[in-house]
């Protein structure tokens, strides 16, 4: 299980409304840790490794 709790991942919404692709490399350490923190959260549960799992 990631360590990212999906719930947590709703903070992502803000951010990625101030931030895009382009902003990456303007972007500090520790905001390029949590996008990519949420990244495999959200990856995680897409791919059943997290949740409720796939749909049979």
């Amino acid at each position: 299980m990631n360590a990212v709790a999906v719930s947590s991942v709703i903070a992502a919404d803000p951010f990625l409304a101030l931030h895009d692709s382009a902003s990456w490399a303007t972007l500090s350490k520790a905001d390029r840790a949590q996008v990519n923190a949420w990244m495999s959260a959200l990856d995680d549960y897409n791919n059943g490794l997290t949740g409720p799992g796939h749909c049979p």
